[in-house]
């Protein structure tokens, strides 16, 4: 894990907090296996070897043992209550396996985490919203909440007179992180209005993000602004 997260970054990311969890519950469960091995085993009780009587022979004036009548029930010994020792480890056993079951969840809940960027630490992120010059008009991006992971991105063109501009109906959206030579990746977008589209995009890694707007008018035709958009951990 150490190779993927500076130790510094270990409890300042999901990614290092999962890692150290299921590092410690596997050492909880080797801990309670050595226990239950070396200690509550030995405590067990063992059961002694019957003693084997000598073979007699039976005295000539000496009457054969009779069977007990039918109707009569022979006493039964009760089985004796399991002894403590023994309870314990039962229940030390069941929780070994309770901390194992929740180790492997981790495991599972760690693959699914892209780890932290090495030098993505001084992007801060948050929500972010910006305009930038867009033919005759300018366009607006915003992205909330501006953190790794799933973010919810509007775009909108506005014309000079600060209404939607016309003209304009579907957007494409292109994100690229050049420091990792991630992208571009092209999230899909949901036209709300002309002018207005809404996406929901994943930023995999914190980074400073390029984020290319662009909007075909006709076939030779296309408006295009370029941010840069700080993604936090």
């Amino acid at each position: 894990m150490l190779d993927r997260v500076p130790l510094g970054e270990l409890l300042n990311s999901w990614y290092g907090r999962v890692g150290v969890l299921k590092l410690l519950l596997l050492l909880a469960a080797v801990s309670l296996a050595f226990y239950n091995r070396y200690w509550l085993t030995p405590k067990l009780p063992t059961e002694p070897e019957p003693d084997q009587p000598e073979p007699t022979e039976p005295e000539p004036d000496q009457p054969e043992p009779t069977e007990p009548e039918p109707d009569q029930p022979v006493p039964t010994e009760p089985e004796p209550a399991p002894p403590a020792a023994l309870s314990q480890l039962r229940r030390s056993v069941r929780l070994e396996v309770l901390v194992l079951a929740v180790a492997l969840l981790a495991g599972a809940t760690l693959a699914q985490i892209a780890p932290p960027v090495a030098g993505a630490s001084g992007s801060s992120g948050g929500s972010f919203s910006e305009r930038a010059a867009f033919g005759t008009g300018q366009v607006e991006l915003r992205v909330d909440p501006g953190l790794r992971g799933m973010n919810e991105v509007h775009i909108t063109a506005l014309g000079s007179d600060g209404r939607l501009m016309p003209g304009v109906e579907d957007f494409e959206l292109s994100l690229s992180l050049a420091a990792d030579n991630i992208g571009p990746l092209k999230p899909q977008m949901q036209r709300i209005t002309a002018g207005h589209s809404v996406s929901y995009a994943r930023f995999p890694f914190a980074g400073e993000w390029t984020v290319l707007v662009t909007s075909r008018l006709s076939r030779f035709e296309a408006l295009s602004a370029v941010f840069s958009v700080p993604i936090g951990p």
